[in-house]
């Protein structure tokens, strides 16, 4: 093959979306190819509505070797939930749940990442990195007990951790497969919170899905099977990293689940299994 490098070193890029999380939305983005070396790529994603976000990733691509990367991302959310998604809340501190059916929830994720990754004959990628994220999860409509202000904060604090993934990608499409298979998998290992109000012993989260997808009419239909899990090994010194499941078309954040038939983080728990068939 006689391959010829594009000239082109920038994009500039804008799309609209809507969700039912983040509501209305105008992306833009930026991408800086060969910024500083021959082989970085910068991007930048820039979300403006409804809420506020952004997604930062500079990445040093060395192929067959040991690639590294820094990433920066913040997402934030105002949602109606039902109120039984903060009962591990009021059992912590031994109180009944309020009479009420649901509940504005606000949550403020700033994620912090610097990771090593290299590719292994084409399909298979391993990685590691060390995370920092600082959650804000709080509510004007409904208090603990313990709590003399209007609203009130669950959670208030910084977790620094370190995770492990790895993904095997054999789709013929990111979004639209006709055949392949996809294994995605990671643990996370979280070391030390600064909020006051937890222990401060470490727990880890393991996550992981698997699809499959396999043609029953050439080019015209397709059958894709799949499962996916999550669940905490150790004692859980803070419930924010639990499971939320529910909704579909949003980006997934933090610990939240992809699930058809339910509205957004109506339900939660601190494992879950999960099967899927399109």
């Amino acid at each position: 093959l006689q391959l010829r490098e594009s000239p082109n070193k920038q994009y500039l890029r804008f799309a609209a979306h809507f969700d039912d999380v983040y509501k209305t939305a105008i992306l833009l983005n930026y991408t800086h190819k060969q910024l500083l070396f021959n082989n970085d790529v910068l991007s930048l994603d820039f979300i403006v509505g409804d809420n506020l976000r952004y997604n930062f990733d500079y990445y040093i691509d060395k192929g067959k070797y040991w690639s590294y990367g820094f990433n920066s991302h913040y997402d934030a959310s105002d949602i109606a939930v039902g109120a039984d998604i903060l009962r591990p809340e009021y059992e912590s501190v031994g109180e009944a749940m309020p009479s009420i059916n649901t509940f504005g929830i606000s949550h403020k994720i700033w994620t912090n990442k610097l990771y090593f990754e290299t590719v292994l004959k084409r399909n298979f990628q391993i990685g590691i990195g060390a995370k920092h994220r600082w959650m804000r999860i709080s509510s004007s409509t409904t208090r603990l007990p313990e709590s003399d202000r209007g609203s009130t904060n669950f959670y208030n604090s910084n977790l620094y951790s370190g995770e492990a993934y790895l993904k095997y990608d054999t789709f013929d499409d990111s979004f639209y497969p006709t055949k392949g298979f996809l294994m995605d998998a990671s643990f996370e290992q979280v070391g030390f919170s600064t909020s006051k109000k937890v222990d401060h012993s470490t727990f880890s989260v393991v996550k992981g899905k698997v699809y499959y997808t396999q043609p029953i009419l050439k080019d015209k239909l397709s059958l894709t099977l799949g499962s996916e899990i999550g669940f905490n090994l150790g004692q859980q010194t803070t419930r924010v990293l639990d499971f939320f499941l529910g909704g579909h078309g949003f980006e997934s954040s933090f610990n939240t689940v992809h699930f058809i038939g339910q509205k957004a983080l109506q339900q939660r728990g601190n494992s879950f299994i999960k099967a899927a068939a399109r």
